[in-house]
């Protein structure tokens, strides 16, 4: 399992925001001594692959592609944001990708454009090579873009998408 489901609580100003959870366990049964233990939330559903994968909200979409790169099939992770009410679309997008559940990238970037970023598979930074993800891999990202001083707040919906290779 991942980092956990998303709940949606009401902030003081009536804008839906998304809190990480981590998962929780409780006590099942007790045989012969031994403990079990069960996760209290099982996942039903199947992840999709980050292929062309896309998210549709009431106010916009999000789009999160595995690319290859060179000779990589897996060497960027494209993530774009797309809002629909474009007075909205400029100002500072706040994000966390994670790989999963473990945070490996953040960012606040201020954009005229809709938000977009990449994660490469691979950095080479200090003499090290650094792994951000590999074919199987959980990945989703949180994104946080707020306007009208603050009234509004776009938030990312729950994104989980398993890496794939095209």
């Amino acid at each position: 399992m991942s980092g956990g489901k998303y709940a949606v609580t009401q902030g003081n100003w009536g804008n839906v925001m998304r809190i990480r959870c981590a998962p929780t366990l409780t006590v099942a049964a007790v045989v012969a001594g031994v403990i079990a233990m069960t996760p209290q939330v099982a996942r039903a559903e199947a992840i999709a692959p980050c292929l062309n994968y896309e998210v549709r909200t009431e106010w916009g979409r999000l789009t999160i592609d595995t690319r290859p790169d060179g000779t990589d099939r897996i060497g960027v992770i494209s993530i774009g944001l797309f809002l629909d009410n474009l007075a909205h679309v400029p100002g500072i997008y706040t994000w966390q990708a994670y790989v999963n559940g473990h945070l490996v990238k953040r960012g606040a970037d201020t954009k005229d454009d809709n938000f977009h970023t990449a994660i490469r598979h691979s950095l080479y930074e200090n003499g090290r090579t650094t792994i951000n993800y590999s074919v199987g891999d959980i990945f989703d990202i949180a994104i946080a873009h707020p306007v009208d001083g603050g009234r509004i707040a776009y938030v990312t919906p729950e994104n989980e998408c398993l890496v794939a290779s095209h």
